[in-house]
């Protein structure tokens, strides 16, 4: 299950600019696979949506770059 965008935000508080850019890269990881794989997914239905999922990690890789130019400006 994943987690609403303020959430998995809230868990990121405390992490480092490197762990971060970690984050960051994973989630551009799960952008760049959806947009690739979009139109191939099975008929069958998942919750959060595939592409309830893609917005809530546009939102997500947002707020995750907001916090990386905070902290390396710290």
């Amino acid at each position: 299950m994943m987690l609403d965008p303020e959430s998995y935000i809230s868990h990121l508080n405390d992490t480092s600019l490197d762990g971060l850019i970690k984050e960051r890269n994973l989630v551009i990881h799960r952008l760049n696979h959806y947009e690739k794989h979009k139109g191939n997914a099975d008929e069958f239905d998942l919750y959060p949506a595939p592409e309830k999922v893609y917005e809530w990690n546009n939102i997500i890789l947002m707020k995750l770059t907001n916090m990386i130019i905070e902290k390396h400006g710290e």
